[in-house]
């Protein structure tokens, strides 16, 4: 045999040998450390990796809770530019709706996070990737059940405001937040970029920027908040829904209460008291109802649902929406109602949660102050809810207000600029800033 030919040969043989070898150490997954480390080894594995990747993801079964929807989003193209999404409940909706799965895949099939410094943070927040704020700190786990998922054991306690998702060094990472002690993780996903850019590439940019972005003007504002360069707020109206849209048999529906198991009473012209051994049921006028079990958490007519014997924290946060929407939300017109608190007692097995009012993506603040729905859970039981309710509607004219750049220049130090509708019972919502 001619030389050449030997040489061709032996050349293909080792080719083919060093193929085989790839191959079944990517589908043995015993060198996934390596390939990570190793651009090279990521590119000869891309396509057998990918399609084990796939096969997780479809497995995995990742279910975003619509509990909590961010209320500003931001898209990063690989210029550093950025597309922000605020004050715009429909864009924000139809937004978290696109990117949910790729969100969900990058919650539940991450590894386990590692500290980083904020330079990288911020860092991540200028590369390619995008970017949430749910306006106040959630459980991991209350936004994400997924059958693969590590967050109901690892991350459960981690509570998150603020999430980014971006490409570095040809990976793609979960970065976040911790709210309580100001640090920042993250966590390599099994994500690709390809998939990533897929999810951006429509986002145009808007020359929203973060404040830190921004220079000196801005050096005291809270540095990972988002400020758009205008500020467009539709006007709003307010009602109490008890004057023609709901009535008190209504509301003894809707908790599934049988009128004639307990006693009525007409406290005044205002209140309306309903009792039970078990539970008390107060209606006032001005649209307010509080349920309260008055024996054991046994006792409650209001049970979570839940697949094993005691309720996950997803499982619970779905039972108190699924209540939430059914009461206050069946007639609270052009609002969202949105998950903005979660406090949970793991000795005494408790939680508290708390909704409120959203209309086109900005907080309703009432006064005086009360929460859309405050609810307690005690094991599997709803022990105490209080609700308030209201009726909103967003219209078409636009209300004057004070650009959010200019608003972010008067913030106290690491402060934070917020645009909320303030609802003093009048027809009329009236926007006006806050800090926080």
């Amino acid at each position: 045999m001619p030389k050449r030919i030997k040489e061709a040969v032996k050349t293909l043989i080792i080719a083919l040998l060093l193929f085989s070898a790839v191959f079944l150490a990517v589908k043995s997954e015993l060198f996934d450390s390596l390939i990570v480390s190793v651009p090279s080894l990521s590119q000869i594995a891309g396509g057998f990796s990918t399609n084990r990747k796939m096969a997780a993801l479809a497995e995995s079964r990742t279910v975003i809770s619509p509990a909590a929807v961010p209320v500003c989003a931001v898209v990063t193209s690989k210029y550093g530019d950025h597309c922000g999404i605020k004050y715009d409940g429909s864009a924000l909706n139809a937004f978290y709706s696109r990117i949910s799965s790729v969100f969900g895949d990058a919650l539940t099939l991450s590894a386990k996070p590692e500290e980083v410094a904020e330079e990288e943070w911020k860092l991540a927040l200028s590369s390619v990737g995008l970017f949430l704020d749910f306006d106040n700190p959630i459980p991991l786990s209350a936004i994400v059940k997924s059958s693969g998922s590590k967050i109901t054991d690892d991350r459960a306690s981690d509570r998150v405001r603020r999430i980014c998702i971006a490409a570095y060094q040809n990976r793609v990472y979960l970065y976040f937040v911790n709210e309580s002690e100001k640090t920042f993780y993250r966590s390599l996903t099994v994500i690709g970029q390809a998939t990533l850019g897929a999810y951006l590439s429509e986002y145009l940019p808007n020359d929203a920027r973060f404040a830190f972005e921004l220079g000196e003007s801005y050096k005291d504002v809270d540095p990972y908040t988002v400020l758009m360069k205008s500020t467009k707020v539709f006007s709003a109206a307010a009602a109490n829904p008890f004057y023609g849209k709901i009535t008190k048999e209504k509301i003894l529906e809707q908790f599934g209460i049988n009128s004639l198991l307990g006693s009525q009473y007409y406290e005044s012209n205002d209140s309306f008291l309903f009792v039970t051994e078990q539970y008390t049921l107060r209606i006032n006028s001005d649209g307010s109802v509080s349920y309260k079990v008055t024996g054991s958490a046994s006792t409650s007519l209001l049970k979570i649902r839940s697949e094993g014997l005691a309720p996950s924290v997803y499982e619970v946060v779905e039972s108190v929406r699924n209540l939430v929407l059914s009461t206050v939300g069946s007639v609270c017109g052009n609002a969202a109602l949105q998950l903005t608190g979660f406090e949970y007692e793991p000795e005494g097995k408790s939680a508290t949660l708390t909704f409120d009012y959203y209309v086109n993506g900005i907080p309703v603040k009432t006064s005086p102050y009360r929460n859309a729905a405050t609810i307690k859970v005690v094991g599997s039981r709803i022990t105490s809810a209080q609700f308030f309710f209201r009726s909103y509607t967003l219209l078409e004219n636009l209300e004057k207000v004070m650009p959010e750049r200019q608003a972010a220049v008067l913030v106290s130090a690491y402060k934070e600029p917020v645009l909320f509708y303030m609802d003093e019972g009048k027809p009329g919502l009236e926007p006006s800033w806050t800090e926080k």
